[in-house]
């Protein structure tokens, strides 16, 4: 499957018989469902970007609602993140090759070569 499929859902979609007592009232605003990740390891994400997973379908299920509407739902498990890309991605590139460790190495060697000379003559 190749296109994108948006997830968002207006809050009338979401709640055909009216928003529960603790949610934000209605908005013409998307709401998108989340992703909770937790593991061992910090994720090192951009605030925002494209990524590409790889997922396991854990279930699914179909509702006819009572206005003739149908509502689906679906679980997944993420298997992996195979690649991301967003703003805070790109490192900032180098406005100068830096040589320092090439040039020290040079420098030395240099020295031996001038001591072992002044040594032999």
């Amino acid at each position: 499957m190749d296109k994108e499929i948006d997830l968002g859902v207006s809050s009338k979609e979401q709640y055909p018989g009216g928003m529960p007592m603790s949610s934000p009232p209605e908005s013409t605003e998307k709401v998108y469902p989340r992703l909770h990740i937790s593991g061992p390891a910090e994720l090192d994400l951009p605030g925002e970007g494209e990524m590409e997973i790889k997922f396991r379908k854990v279930s699914e299920s179909h509702q006819k609602r009572g206005d003739g509407s149908d509502w689906y739902e679906c679980c997944i498990e993420v298997r992996c993140i195979c690649e991301v890309e967003g703003e805070d991605e790109e490192p900032e590139t180098p406005t100068k090759k830096f040589n320092g460790a090439e040039e020290a190495l040079d420098k030395l060697a240099e020295a031996l070569k001038a001591r072992k000379e002044d040594e032999a003559g």
